[in-house]
């Protein structure tokens, strides 16, 4: 727990303070098991999307992504695992328009009459 609580809280933390908006998607064998006391999910960050195989391998996002499905995939032996694979689809953002006003609202809306 203390190698996921630096990871998260340390190293991605600090990528994220430089840039607010850069993207972070992590695949990996984590050693921690789904369910277990504590799981991955008491070391991330409040919002991250998370997928896992029900064993130890988990794909976690940044909160502007959503978990859309998963589904184990045959490495051929080529591992101790068979691969996992995760799509991930961004959440839809509201555009704003300069002045607060909604991208692409009705003008009567847009003029705030």
């Amino acid at each position: 727990m203390a190698q996921c609580g630096y990871l998260f809280g340390t190293v991605i933390a600090r990528m994220r303070e430089r840039d607010a908006a850069l993207p972070v998607v992590l695949g990996a064998d984590l050693n921690l098991g789904s369910g277990d006391d504590p799981d991955l999910r008491s070391c991330l960050p409040a919002g991250w999307a998370v997928a896992d195989d029900g064993g130890v391998q988990h794909v976690v996002a940044t909160p502007e992504f959503v978990v859309i499905g998963s589904r184990p995939t045959d490495l051929r032996g080529t591992t101790d695992h068979p691969g996992l694979l995760v799509p991930l689809t961004r959440r839809s953002r509201r555009r704003t328009a300069p002045g607060g006003r909604r991208a692409g609202a009705p003008r009567s809306e847009r003029n705030g009459s």
